[in-house]
């Protein structure tokens, strides 16, 4: 009977993480694969949870007579929506609001997956609330089958990536889905004859009462570590490293702290994690206030650990202050609120007040606030300390800046080691150490510590945080999202392209070598393409982000689009939607340059996109595309796009010597799609690009990051 219990919850928490990325990648194309999307997905997830947790609570209080039947009719639910919305891949027909991404996301999860997830989300207290029943008032745990259900949500999540999405389409996992869902049927059906047969022989237990307090408790502890995931993801891809699939850790890492705090096994209390994460927290402090980003796979260790030993304090805590097995179901409704208040900070909250990524050192602080305390605190002091580190942080930081001090060890240490470091001593008080902690962040914030340059812009968007930069020597600017460059103007010489962009990089040779009538140019950064226009051409930029339309046509900022001499036109939306709308052979060249931080979205580089940019482009035309990347290597993927569909990929990659970086070239790879190879006669260097012989073909249904992944 035990094994019928665990294989059952695993499998329904498992078919809750295989839903998850499916239905979230089958939206992506309408929402330019902004990293956005994914907090998105998981704040509606986080709250469909919530509402199944809730519905499972009421249900329980309707007596033992009726449970096991609430069970099957659990079952029928997941059988009957699972061939409404997944299978049916109605993405691109369902009509979602323009004016708001996050709720275009929701209400597209909703239509695709909603029903579905939300009877699955009830399972799992359903289930142990059933287990518990079946020892009415003896003290038999049910708690064991919380870490059986997170492990077989973190095995899917590890198989996903991995497994699911190399081996299977879309479609293909959408059968899985359902195949899985009807032996889950047949599971609960076992599960609610048991809990039937109970519900008949045992007296049910009395829930206990539970206080406020109790109730807060479990839902920061909850909350905390959900935003601590959601801002760790966010901020490690932009500001460390846009490494692909990196939301797969963190989420690993937050199932794991379940499993671990719930398994009958473990013997660590939250008071000995409480006592290592100040011993994290510090040098966390320090290389997030810098921005440090090498060694990379150094960073990402301590950004990791520091979310594992936060992420174990407070699920250990919630194992230990668990109510009995009566009080269940409220006890993992309180779970599903504080999870989906740390999901509503991060994808609703935060981005709408603050223009950087602040939620993650929020969260870092508040983390901090949920220690045990293991000294009696005194609230006036520890508000005190925190106010003198926040002056003396800020004060150093200044005057560091006034004497130009460069950047370096010596520096480092003079304006974050030694706060950090000073605060430390304060770890025993709790709270007087989180406050400290976070008089360093604002002061180091407002100080501009982290970056050497003049901070002329700081924006936001669903599609990410930008900054527009000036040089310590006021010569230049930059636009900047994360660790990724998209665009440089020289002041003192602002009709010169830099970057990328340079008249002796692969696009400056497509425009200088061919005279087209209609260009059109998917991503606009600052805008450097249009210092090609000539008199009498039309040049129209497809941009999906509205801060990066604000920023390049901002004047005092970058001057680009001012001062073409073509024809300029900016259309909002994303590329293939607003390119579905436009006429067949209307452009001479069209160029791809979309840009998620580091990485062309997925979306945009299938058949079915290259199949569209080809209808787009007149007879003799072509298709450059810039595929430049520091984790992926996009070649052999279009390669196999173009050679499938009967066209030409040539590929050039320029590597500036130091004469020409100290200039402003940076190195880049493009390639350009022809009908025929005479289109681009008068490209020279350009190379034949060819796909490896396992690269696979990526389509709408189906993509591999995985596949593109780079060895280099």
């Amino acid at each position: 009977m035990r094994f019928l219990f665990i294989v059952t919850i695993f499998l329904g928490s498992a078919l809750l993480f295989l839903a998850q990325p499916m239905a979230a990648k089958m939206i992506l194309p309408r929402f330019g694969g902004s990293p956005a999307v994914w907090t998105t997905s998981v704040l509606f997830f986080q709250l469909l949870l919530l509402a199944g947790y809730w519905l499972a609570h009421r249900l329980s209080r309707l007596g033992g007579g009726l449970f096991g039947g609430l069970v099957l009719v659990a079952g029928i639910s997941i059988a009957l929506s699972s061939s409404v919305g997944v299978l049916d891949r109605g993405a691109g027909r369902i009509a979602v609001p323009e004016s708001n991404e996050v709720v275009g996301v929701i209400w597209m999860l909703f239509a695709l997956i909603g029903l579905a997830f939300l009877a699955l989300s009830m399972c799992a207290p359903m289930i142990q609330n059933v287990y518990a029943r079946l020892h009415g008032r003896e003290s038999v745990s049910p708690y064991f089958l919380y870490a059986a259900s997170n492990l077989g949500s973190l095995l899917t999540l590890s198989a996903y990536p991995f497994v699911i999405e190399p081996w299977l389409t879309l479609e293909g996992q959408a059968k899985l889905f359902q195949a899985g869902l009807v032996v889950l049927v047949f599971l609960l059906l076992a599960v609610a004859l048991v809990g039937g047969r109970a519900a008949r022989n045992v007296a049910a237990a009395v829930p206990a009462a539970l206080s406020w307090k109790q109730r807060l408790t479990w839902l920061a502890l909850a909350a905390v570590p959900s935003s601590l995931m959601l801002g760790l993801t966010s901020f490690a891809t932009t500001n460390v490293a846009p490494v692909p699939l990196f939301w797969v850790i963190p989420l690993a890492v937050y199932l794991l702290t379940f499993v671990i705090a719930f398994s009958e096994k473990n013997r660590i209390a939250s008071s000995f994690w409480a006592r290592v994460l100040p011993l994290i927290v510090v040098p966390l402090a320090m290389i997030m206030i810098l921005e440090s980003s090498e060694p990379i796979f150094v960073i990402l260790v301590i950004h990791g650990f520091a979310f594992a030993v936060a992420a174990l304090m407070c699920h250990t805590r919630l194992s230990e202050t668990k109510p009995p097995a009566a009080n269940l179901t409220e006890f993992y409704l309180w779970l599903a609120i504080g999870g989906a208040v740390g999901g509503l900070f991060n994808a609703i909250i935060a981005p709408s007040i603050f223009s950087t990524l602040v939620e993650y050192p929020i969260a870092v602080v508040a983390a901090c606030l949920l220690r045990p305390k293991t000294l009696e605190s005194e609230l006036v002091k520890d508000v005190l300390y925190a106010a003198f580190a926040l002056a003396v942080t800020g004060a150093i930081a200044i005057v560091a800046r006034l004497m130009d001090l460069p950047p370096g060890p010596t520096r480092t240490l003079l304006v974050i080691g030694l706060p950090v470091i000073a605060v430390f001593f304060f770890s025993r008080h709790a709270v007087r150490f989180a406050l400290g902690i976070g008089a360093v962040f604002l002061a180091a914030h407002l100080a501009e510590v982290g970056t050497d340059s003049k901070i002329l812009v700081a924006d936001r968007s669903f599609f990410g945080v930008h900054r527009v930069l000036e040089s310590r020597f006021g010569r230049y600017n930059l636009l900047a999202h994360g660790t990724t460059l998209h665009g440089i103007q020289d002041k003192e010489n602002p009709l010169k392209p830099l970057t990328y962009y340079t008249t002796n990089s692969p696009i400056g040779e497509v425009f200088g070598a061919y005279e087209f009538e209609n260009v059109g140019l998917v991503g606009l950064g600052v805008g450097s393409c249009a210092t090609y226009g000539v008199p009498g051409q039309k040049m129209t930029f497809f941009e999906i982000d509205p801060v990066v339309i604000n920023i390049a046509q901002n004047e005092e900022l970058f001057t680009f689009l001012h001062d073409s001499k073509a024809d300029i036109d900016i259309v909002k939306g994303d590329a293939r939607l607003t390119l579905q709308k436009r006429p067949d052979n209307e452009f001479g060249l069209l160029v791809l340059d979309a840009f998620s931080s580091d990485a062309i979205p997925m979306h945009l580089l299938t058949r079915e996109a290259m199949e569209l940019y080809l209808r787009k482009v007149k007879e003799g035309g072509m298709v450059a595309l810039h595929i430049s990347n520091r984790m992926l290597d996009l070649e052999p993927i279009v390669a196999k796009v173009a050679l499938d569909l009967g066209v030409v990929p040539l590929a050039l990659e320029a590597a500036p010597n130091q004469k020409q970086f100290d200039e402003g070239m940076r190195p880049s790879i493009w390639m350009v799609i022809v009908r025929d190879r005479a289109d681009a006669d008068k490209l020279i260097g350009w190379r034949p690009a060819e796909p490896a012989q396992d690269t696979p073909l990526w389509t709408d249904d189906y993509s591999n990051i995985l596949s593109a992944w780079s060895t280099d």
